[in-house]
């Protein structure tokens, strides 16, 4: 490996995981403005709030509700 190529492997690392936790707390953010207003508007009582879920892996972001 080249040192420019190394440097580069080293960027891209740094990017992905800057871009991981911007991306977990947005999710934070998200699920927290969710789980309000459902308690405000949901009125049953079998379901307390709800949230969405993300499964990352390298290439995919997959989330659930």
């Amino acid at each position: 490996m080249t040192k420019s190529s190394s440097s580069d492997v080293g960027q891209t690392q740094a990017l992905e995981k800057a871009l991981l936790a911007f991306h977990t707390n947005r999710m934070t953010d998200i699920n927290k403005t969710i789980k309000e207003l459902w308690q405000k508007t949901y009125r049953n009582q079998d379901i307390d709030y709800i949230q969405v879920r993300a499964r990352c892996s390298l290439l995919c972001i997959s989330f659930m509700l």
